[in-house]
């Protein structure tokens, strides 16, 4: 059987995900685009063009090649999407974060390519004038400063800029896009806060020993050090 295109006008869609009873939902206002040559046979490739938009104010496209029948033999799809309001993230932002957003937009460049069941991911984030706002009471926030660690990353525009590679086989039943890009993200906070504590401890004195890891095995504890002004204003 051959389908020569398949034509999407108008639609509407969600986007949603479950990360440990973190339940995510949002609602796509508009989506239109078209899957040229979707041929069902094992190893035919369709092309992917479609277009749309968030809340009406932030696009979103999805270009690239799939195998139709098996998306895991072979894949090679980028996915961009455009000045995304960050608040509409707070369930998982809240759960994970420990904070909810006020303000803040994203801006995502993805690619993905899938063959032979290996994946090569890379995601290109870039986060502008991030805010959190009301703490939670989240049990399974990360412990560590998280104000202070989104400050250091943002440069003097208030923009992050982030590019997380991420490989691995999809045969390996542990493997989880999701969370890998998570602990790559907690990484990156804990480094720039780890850096800049080393950095107040040479100006000032004090805090952890910067030749070893400040982290314990079992929870990481963040010592300033204490009576300076780098104390007073991590705190702020």
């Amino acid at each position: 059987m051959a389908v020569k295109k398949i034509v999407l006008h108008a639609g509407a869609g969600q986007l949603c995900g479950l990360i440990r009873a973190a339940e995510f939902r949002h609602r796509h206002s508009e989506h239109r685009g078209n899957g040229a040559r979707p041929v069902f046979e094992g190893n035919s490739r369709a092309k992917v063009d479609i277009h749309g938009a968030v809340d009406a104010f932030s696009p979103v496209d999805i270009t690239g090649e799939v195998n139709v029948l098996s998306a895991a033999l072979y894949t090679d799809l980028a996915l961009n999407f455009r000045n995304m309001e960050l608040s509409i993230f707070n369930p998982y932002s809240g759960k994970f974060a420990g904070y909810n957003i006020t303000k803040g937009k994203l801006t995502t460049e993805l690619h993905y390519k899938v063959e032979g069941r290996k994946l090569d991911a890379q995601h290109h984030i870039t986060v502008d004038q991030l805010e959190f706002g009301d703490k939670t009471a989240s049990k399974d926030a990360v412990s560590l400063p998280i104000k202070l660690a989104v400050a250091l990353l943002k440069d003097r525009h208030g923009v992050i800029n982030l590019d997380i590679p991420v490989s691995g086989t999809l045969d390996d039943p542990t493997f989880r896009l999701g969370p890998i890009i998570w602990k790559v993200f907690v990484n990156i906070l804990e480094k720039a806060v780890y850096r800049t504590v080393c950095l107040a401890r040479r100006l000032f004195g004090g805090g952890p020993d910067c030749s070893s890891s400040i982290f314990g095995r079992e929870r990481r504890t963040w010592i300033l050090p204490p009576q300076t002004r780098f104390e007073q204003w991590s705190r702020r």
